[in-house]
């Protein structure tokens, strides 16, 4: 992938928080334009509040976006249009603290 070609383009990235059994915590969208990708990053001008949100570059979870799709956020309700990449992660607890 080159992560030249990510600059300037529209991200939408969905994020998960699960606790140690898989229940569902939290659950939150951002979105923005990428304004650099490279050293396993990828860095994004939030929409919502122009503050910066990062997130791993790993090109398995980058994956291009439908150019006509129309993404509803699950917080605001707001629509999203002319997104590039979705990406989306889960996030769980560090296994050891399974009981």
């Amino acid at each position: 992938m080159n992560t030249d070609q990510l600059v300037g383009k529209h991200i939408l990235t969905g994020l998960t928080w699960t606790d140690a059994r898989g229940k569902l915590l939290r659950r939150t969208e951002y979105h923005g334009i990428i304004v650099s990708a490279g050293n396993g990053a990828v860095c994004f001008k939030r929409a919502e509040d122009d503050g910066e949100f990062t997130i791993p570059l790993d090109p398995g979870s980058l994956q291009p976006a439908d150019p006509d799709a129309v993404y509803t956020l699950s917080e605001s309700g707001k629509t999203v249009t002319g997104v590039d990449y979705v990406s989306v992660w889960t996030i769980h607890p560090a296994a050891e603290k399974i009981k």
